[in-house]
């Protein structure tokens, strides 16, 4: 069950996703400047990002203007953060200081949520093994004193892997933070889709609030569609003074959100090959007027190569994770019938996204019966080759039945129903999905 908490009048961990703005002037009066344009928005999360401040190793000087920011803004929620130059921030400090600040901020009766590193200063920040000692210790002060923690980890450097970003994010968990959030840059459109496939995946594994962003220009749909694929809150900026790459201000970001928030779920149907998955798609597009999408083909366009060339030339690796890629590209999409690989399910990062993003429909024929179909087909289908036989085919659907049984919201027989039966009841979850 996912925790959920009041603060400030915001309940986190439930279904509305808010968003956070950053406040980064350099003095007091840029802050509280900043404060009072951001009373003007509708973030409902203020960020202090005190590594901005000059006069930050100053304690009574932050004191003073977190009143201030506190003054300004009696309604709001306040996050306090410091962000290391180590993670991305502007200001290199001791781990001395660092504690000495927050603490301060904490002790300040000021704001509501403290932002701690989780691993501050790890030996091996790739593959940091548990959170950091100073953080566990700055975590449990700020719990004597009644506040909530974020714990964040921030890579400029690339994006991990699903089980290193599920791996941080569980530590964080773990270790008792109230909210968990990582921050990744990615290098291409495969790491941004990724990121948001584990997000969606968090959602279903974790018992805590969390918030994953992909940074700068190709993660943006991980921003404007936070809310479908699970994140708490998303972080939105006034005109001009984004805090982090890829920040966009907060009435586009709202705008975003709204719009992608009314859109329907979309119907993803999977299967394995020769189920008749690509067909019923097609008519059920036929019946309703719009157009359906075909994974494969979407992949085809991307890479400029056929699957077989995209499994000869990059391996079934690259293949998969250019799957998830176009799965996160429907995020800000809605009302879609979408045909999947039939590999599609075997990576439960892609399950998750599909649950978020709408209805999985499962196709189901017998073994006999896709032989039938298939014949002839190897050359275009990769996992065929060498096991184009009845029990080739039963022995690969054996493989896959326990994913395709996790995937599915519900299963059609497309022996015993005709594309047009099987078309009509897909069109009908359709128009069903909010």
């Amino acid at each position: 069950m996912k925790k959920i908490f009041s603060v400030s009048n915001l309940t986190i961990g439930g279904e509305k996703t808010y968003i956070a703005l950053p406040l980064t002037g350099k003095t007091a009066e840029e802050l509280c400047e900043g404060a009072r344009k951001a009373s003007e928005t509708t973030a409902e999360i203020i960020e202090i990002r005190a590594d901005f401040y000059e006069e930050i190793r100053n304690r009574d000087a932050l004191t003073q203007v977190l009143k201030r920011i506190r003054s300004a803004l009696p309604d709001r929620c306040l996050l306090f953060t410091l962000r290391t130059k180590g993670e991305g921030g502007a200001l290199k400090v001791t781990d001395e200081e660092y504690t000495e600040i927050l603490m301060c901020a904490a002790e300040s009766s000021c704001v509501d949520l403290i932002d701690i590193e989780a691993f501050l200063n790890a030996e091996d920040s790739a593959h940091p093994d548990k959170v950091s000692g100073i953080s566990a210790d700055l975590l449990g002060k700020c719990h004597s004193l009644g506040l909530h923690v974020v714990f964040s980890n921030h890579d400029f450097s690339g994006t991990p892997v699903k089980d290193e970003l599920m791996r941080r994010l569980a530590l964080m968990e773990e270790a008792g933070a109230d909210i968990v959030k990582i921050a990744c840059m990615p290098t291409n459109r495969l790491d941004a889709g990724r990121i948001m496939a584990v997000s969606a995946l968090a959602k279903e594994r974790l018992t805590v609030p969390h918030v994953l962003i992909a940074m700068g220009e190709k993660g943006a749909l991980s921003r404007t569609c936070a809310g479908r694929i699970g994140s708490a809150f998303s972080f939105g900026c006034l005109p001009g003074q984004e805090s982090a790459p890829g920040q966009m201000d907060v009435d586009t970001l709202r705008l975003a959100m709204e719009e992608i928030g009314k859109k329907k779920g979309n119907v993803f149907i999977s299967g394995f090959m020769g189920t008749g998955k690509s067909t019923i798609a097609r008519r059920a597009g036929e019946y309703a007027g719009i157009t359906v999408k075909d994974t494969d083909a979407m992949i085809e366009d991307s890479e400029g190569m056929s699957i077989p060339e995209i499994f000869e030339r990059f391996g079934q690796q690259y293949f998969r994770d250019a799957e998830t890629a176009v799965l996160a590209s429907f995020a800000d999409r809605g009302g879609e019938v979408v045909s999947t690989g039939g590999g599609i399910v075997l990576r439960e990062e892609n399950v998750a996204l599909m649950h978020a993003l709408g209805t999985v429909v499962v196709l189901r024929a017998s073994a006999s019966e896709l032989l039938k179909r298939l014949r002839g087909s190897a050359d275009t289908r990769p996992n065929l080759r060498g096991r184009l036989s009845e029990e080739g085919i039963r022995e690969l659907m054996d493989q896959r039945e326990a994913f395709y049984v996790q995937a599915a919201n519900c299963f059609l027989d497309t022996e015993m129903q005709d594309a047009e039966e099987c078309a009509d009841a897909i069109l009908k979850m359709l128009s069903d999905r909010k």
